[in-house]
């Protein structure tokens, strides 16, 4: 169900990413699989990498702001 699709979407991204290290799309969202887990150094490698390629995409900002206020507020596993 969700849980399996969530874990298949997670390994083709992987798979997206082992040949396309620089895609944004597949980091970014792999960063919001790592929020939605409350796993913040996960969710920000992810992050900062996206932001390092795309310095202006608006969605990496956003999830870049979502990140740091989710930190603050506690919510997470680090």
């Amino acid at each position: 169900t969700q849980g399996v699709s969530s874990a298949a979407s997670d390994v083709y991204k992987r798979q997206v990413l082992r040949y396309y290290p620089d895609h944004v799309e597949s980091l970014n969202t792999m960063a919001v699989s790592y929020l939605s887990e409350g796993d913040w150094q996960n969710a920000e490698s992810y992050l900062q990498t996206a932001r390092q390629l795309a310095p202006e995409d608006n969605v990496v900002q956003a999830n870049l702001k979502r990140w740091a206020e989710m930190k603050e507020e506690g919510k997470g596993k680090n």
